[in-house]
């Protein structure tokens, strides 16, 4: 059987063909061959049970999990080098994946359908197993000074917080309830925490102890939404009966200022407000947009705005954050706001996230703030799977293969 399977090595491109577990390699003129086992065709990631994380310290450095015949199987993979760093089976029977980047170690996040353990920790550099804890997480709120806080969870229903040693898995604090909202203070050991029976708090997260704590409206039936920049707390009761947002100081929880209507940080030094406003850490006005600004990334310098009406519908405007000054201008979709620029992708052909679904991915790199814009031209992959860094893309492609390219 065979097929496709594409890596980047710096501006090269490098195709192949997979045939019974061994990959060629085609480079102009040159070809040779290494070893790789995909897995065989009954044992093929679904894409359903696939998650890519990129290193945050080692550019070009993926990894990548799925379930397969309930074997959970990751795989870290280089791009430019012939063959995956390393490429290990974890025993537990689960029904899905999700990986994050903590502080340096590669952690497992379980959707288990028996007991199993809910996070393992693993080492990026070699794939070896550091230690397993049976704490059931669905995402990872932070991490510092050697300690991860997570989203605790049961049966996908969030259930609160917990804060564990990076270095042991030991489990230092649990907190909270499924109703209530946390976030990082990035840069801190602090972590914000909304309880919806009306307290805001600021824990420490090696210890889990309050810091600080005030009274505050309880959550009753409005949607909640907790954020947090480097100096501020932002705190937003979204919809009933009318829209009320605090900014409070992230080191005391002293309140700044406050708006009726939703407010979004954009970085550290900004605010979006909801009639178009953007605002600085005083919630003085510094410019105003018809549209709502967004960013993707901490510490940019620009943002997007997206227009949802009149002739120009589902255009992008590419502004700086700074000035309101526009960038760039076009129709194609934002996939990832990177420091440099902003990648862009658009799905034709059939959609679905169904494997072999013939969906096309096209993409696009524009320079920030120059606004030069480069085609990259098209890939088959399944858009759903795919994970983005400042400077490579990877997927799952239509023939169930993974694959990495770079973009700039």
């Amino acid at each position: 059987m065979r097929k496709r399977f594409w890596v980047a090595a710096g501006a090269t491109a490098l195709a192949g063909l997979i045939t019974a577990g061994v990959l060629v390699w085609t480079s102009g003129g040159l070809s040779r061959e290494v070893t790789f086992d995909p897995g065989g065709q009954a044992d093929e990631p679904r894409s359903e049970t696939l998650d890519v994380v990129f290193d945050d310290t080692a550019a070009g450095v993926a990894y990548l999990g799925y379930v397969a015949h309930y074997r959970h199987r990751l795989v870290a993979v280089r791009a430019g080098d012939d063959e995956p760093l390393w490429n290990v089976s974890i025993e537990e029977e689960q029904n899905g994946v999700e990986l994050a980047m903590a502080d340096g170690v590669l952690l497992v996040l379980n959707r288990c359908s028996t007991t199993c353990a809910g996070i393992i920790a693993i080492d990026p550099r070699t794939g070896k197993r550091l230690w397993a804890s049976p704490v059931s997480a669905g995402d990872v709120l932070g991490t510092t000074d050697g300690h991860v806080a997570v989203h605790t969870s049961t049966s996908g229903e969030y259930t609160g917080a917990a804060g564990l040693d990076l270095r042991t898995g030991t489990l230092t604090w649990r907190t909270g309830t499924g109703y209530d909202t946390f976030s990082l203070v990035p840069g801190t050991t602090r972590l914000a925490h909304y309880a919806a029976t009306g307290t805001l708090r600021l824990l420490d997260i090696t210890t889990g102890r309050a810091e600080t704590e005030i009274d505050v409206p309880p959550a009753q039936s409005q949607p909640v939404e907790l954020s947090t920049t480097t100096d501020t707390v932002v705190l937003n009761f979204e919809d009933s009966p009318a829209a009320k947002a605090t900014i409070y100081s992230s080191t005391d929880l002293t309140e700044l200022w406050s708006r009726d209507e939703v407010v979004h940080p954009l970085g550290s030094d900004l605010f979006y407000v909801g009639n178009g406003v953007i605002t600085d850490q005083q919630g003085r006005r510094a410019w105003q947009t018809p549209e709502r600004v967004d960013t993707s990334v901490e510490e940019t310098a620009w943002g997007y705005t997206q227009t949802g009406e009149g002739p120009d519908v589902n255009r992008t405007r590419y502004v700086e954050l700074a000035t309101g000054r526009q960038l760039a201008d076009d129709v194609n979709t934002p996939a990832h706001l990177g420091r440099a620029g902003v990648l862009q992708a658009d799905s034709f052909g059939q959609y679905g996230t169904d494997i072999g679904s013939g969906e096309s991915l096209r993409l696009w790199y524009v320079e920030l703030p120059s606004g030069d814009r480069s085609d990259l031209g098209t890939l088959e992959v399944v858009r759903e799977t795919c994970a983005f860094s400042d400077t490579h893309l990877a997927c799952l492609d239509t023939e169930r293969q993974f694959g990495m390219w770079s973009y700039t």
